[in-house]
């Protein structure tokens, strides 16, 4: 088992409870079982990237529940634990966001002559649609979004343009109209990086 989570839980004690810090807590142990025997394209452990999704959002300011669901946030997609699972383990309200991003995360398209822009016309819409319902979804989609690019380096040289050019034309301006100003710098810099070094 990996270490406990001990900086994020650093982060958010000075606004939490020990009962929010207990929530916290459990959700990591819950990610790391379920993440247990997966490692990122780095070889690191998976469960490496829900901490670090978590740290973004605790150090943005944002609330334990939505903290819990970034170290939550890949278990119904990328494991065999159904989202009525971490209902049951962590709650409704925890289980809502991860349901959330899971269905953000698994948009599809019918048809394989749409264009790049009609993709990404719909991957705006379906974002916006989660966040209509909670607006911690997009948060949680764009600090998973923010440590994807932080680590795009392990992926080939096409998975880096393609999701560099996605982040640029969609999460950029969406953190913009967000006033997610820190974030939106960052996504800018790491996609030009990219692009950049593809050319």
């Amino acid at each position: 088992m990996q270490e406990a989570p001990g900086k994020l839980l650093e982060v958010l004690s000075g606004r939490c409870t020990e009962d929010q810090l207990a929530v916290v807590r459990h959700a990591y142990r819950f990610a790391n079982e379920a993440h247990h025997d997966q490692t990122r394209a780095s070889g690191e452990p998976y469960i490496i990237h829900g901490l670090e999704v978590a740290m973004i959002l605790a150090e943005y300011g944002l609330d334990h529940i939505t903290c819990a669901a970034g170290l939550l946030h890949d278990v119904v997609e990328d494991t065999h634990h159904p989202v009525e699972r971490v209902r049951a383990e962590m709650g409704d309200e925890i289980g809502d966001l991860v349901e959330g991003v899971t269905k953000v995360s698994a948009l599809s398209f019918s048809g394989e002559t749409i264009s790049r822009e009609e993709r990404e016309t719909l991957s705006i819409s379906k974002i916006l649609v989660a966040a209509m319902k909670d607006q911690r979804i997009i948060f949680l989609k764009f600090a998973d979004r923010l440590h994807n690019m932080r680590t795009l380096e392990h992926l080939n040289a096409e998975a880096q343009c393609r999701i560099a050019r996605e982040t640029l034309n969609i999460y950029v301006p969406l953190a913009n109209c967000m006033g997610v100003f820190e974030w939106e710098k960052e996504l800018e810099e790491l996609s030009f990086k990219f692009l950049m070094l593809s050319t």
